[in-house]
């Protein structure tokens, strides 16, 4: 494999963790939710959409056939559907999804790196790329249980052994190119950026429960028949 090759797989795959695997041009979805058949969220503004999941669509549809190009924040819990077009209130859920933006472009590029480090020069060249890309797209796997708010142990597991696999193979190598330091500050950047992505999606799910609640009370959520 070649170094050119090996680096242009390293940006595929962070391309990869940056955008979401359904989004448009236009039209973003995550799996935020931990329980999607009960609660579900999207937010439209600008004529752009960011949601919690796709099972909505056809209400979101009707939704910009009736609003136009005006703003809204849709709302689901169990069976029952709300609008909110309350300028604060949709503000205040964009504030929350951006953290969970930030985070997931953080965890690609710390990965990023991850792969880049271990592309080589010596025998083991190949070897350590594929340990790197297997290391890639396992953290993208728990990148997008995390989002879903799946349990990532198991994931997590299988990732640390390939790393250690690859620190193994680093440490044998003659022409070891990384140093321990170097790969621990890389290690711990991921492992770090994982957190934050879990953090910003817990804040960000309690957030818009909390904004449902909040237009309940003041009569902003208006149903959806």
């Amino acid at each position: 494999m070649s170094r050119n090759h090996a680096v242009l797989t390293a940006l595929a795959f962070l391309a990869s963790v940056l955008l979401p695997a359904a989004a448009s041009a236009k039209d973003s979805s995550y799996g935020f939710d931990t329980d999607r058949d009960r609660f579900g969220w999207a937010i439209m503004s600008g004529g752009n959409s960011t949601t919690s999941d796709v099972e909505d669509q056809e209400a979101l549809d009707k939704l910009k056939e009736e609003y136009g190009g005006d703003d809204f924040l849709f709302l689901r819990e169990g069976d029952d559907r709300y609008v909110i077009r309350d300028r604060a209130l949709i503000e205040r859920a964009q504030r929350a999804v951006k953290p969970v933006n930030e985070a997931g472009r953080e965890l690609g590029e710390a990965v990023s790196e991850q792969v880049h480090l271990a592309l080589g020069t010596s025998k083991d060249a190949r070897e350590r790329a594929r340990l790197g890309r297997s290391i890639g797209r396992l953290s993208r796997e728990i990148a997008r249980a995390a989002r879903r708010g799946d349990d990532t142990e198991d994931l997590e597991r299988d990732r640390d052994k390939l790393q250690r696999q690859l620190d193994d193979m680093e440490e044998s190598s003659r022409d070891q190119r990384v140093t321990v330091r170097e790969k621990t500050k890389t290690k711990t950047r991921s492992e770090e950026a994982s957190r934050h992505l879990k953090q910003a999606t817990h804040h960000l799910q309690d957030t818009m429960h909390d904004i449902l609640h909040d237009a309940k009370a003041r009569h902003l959520a208006e149903p959806m028949r």
